[in-house]
């Protein structure tokens, strides 16, 4: 086996998920960008939900994380048209609240002041995937 990988077969196998993207969508959407590779974290928040799709495009993650909405929701159309495009072309891991906010709770990952409450919720997304699903620690820096 460590022959063929040192032969050029198998460096598929090599090639961890880096960038790992996700968004807290509403009237006001937060996105959480990590990168595996550096430890780096950053965050932003957007008004206009129309654009999400060009961003995750020109991002172009390894792993997307979707905040599930809840059936009885009523935002915005706007909001609802860009959830409804990102499920249907981009495949993303949908958490519900009520999945991650109590285990993020108890956890209580340190974040900058500056940090909005939907960037908070969006990198909490990440650490809930990192910590909650797949039993990684998270060593982050914030740019």
């Amino acid at each position: 086996m460590a022959e063929e990988l040192n032969n050029g077969g198998g460096e598929n196998l090599l090639q961890l998920p880096s960038l790992t993207l996700a968004v807290d969508l509403g009237e006001t959407t937060g996105l959480a960008l990590y990168d595996l590779t550096r430890n780096l974290l950053r965050c932003t928040m957007l008004k206009h939900p129309d654009v999400i799709i060009s961003i995750i495009n020109l991002i172009n993650p390894d792993i997307l994380i979707l905040e599930r909405f809840p059936e009885t929701s009523s935002l915005d159309t706007s909001v609802q048209n860009a959830y409804t495009d990102i499920c249907l072309t981009k495949n993303p891991l949908l958490i519900s609240p009520g999945e991650w906010k109590p285990l993020m709770r108890v956890i209580h990952l340190p974040f900058p002041k500056y940090f909005t409450q939907h960037e908070r919720d969006a990198a909490n997304l990440i650490g809930f995937y990192f910590l909650g699903r797949r039993g990684e620690d998270i060593k982050w820096t914030f740019a």
